[in-house]
């Protein structure tokens, strides 16, 4: 077991998502990733055309998945970028483990829960990271937006703070 990821924010999950993969083809999605899925538009199986299964970009559903565990209402979008308008900024002199993070990225935008940093890079717990729920880094210079929960903001069912283990 490693260290130990507090996320005040989000709520309670389980620490079997960690390494939660795509599944060996597109026939044969992921069940958990498709569940992400059901947390954006209409869910992955109606996504347009082009997309098949737990092969689309999923970073943001599983954040959506995220928050939704926890009780509070997502961007309910599959764009990584939806979040740089849900909840409140958070300057990054006031960051904090579990606190959203979206970074762009070569094609577009990336979304992942942070973790700590790393010299010139941020480290995320995210989605669609290699395929897999994992945490990786991310350069600094890439991070767009830091983001958290705010007042006013929709409570679906009561919220729990949440510890999730991570190697």
């Amino acid at each position: 077991m490693g260290d130990e990821l507090y996320l005040p924010p989000i709520g309670e999950t389980n620490p079997g998502e960690l390494y939660t993969t795509e599944g060996p083809h597109k026939k044969l999605s992921n069940p958990k990733i498709m569940e992400y899925g059901d947390t954006v538009g209409g869910g992955i199986r109606n996504w347009e055309a082009g997309y098949k299964g737990d092969e689309i970009p999923w970073c943001s559903a599983f954040i959506n998945w995220c928050v939704k565990q926890c009780g509070f209402k997502g961007t309910g979008s599959a764009a990584a970028k939806s979040w740089l308008e849900w909840g409140q900024i958070i300057p990054k002199n006031q960051v904090f483990k579990g606190c959203i993070v979206v970074t762009q990225r070569p094609g577009g935008h990336h979304v992942g829960l942070y973790a700590g940093i790393d010299g010139k890079y941020v480290k995320l717990l995210g989605g669609n990271q290699s395929n897999q729920v994992k945490v990786s880094t991310y350069a600094l210079s890439s991070v767009l937006g830091y983001r958290a929960v705010g007042s006013g903001m929709i409570i679906e069912t009561p919220v729990r703070p949440i510890h999730l283990h991570y190697a």
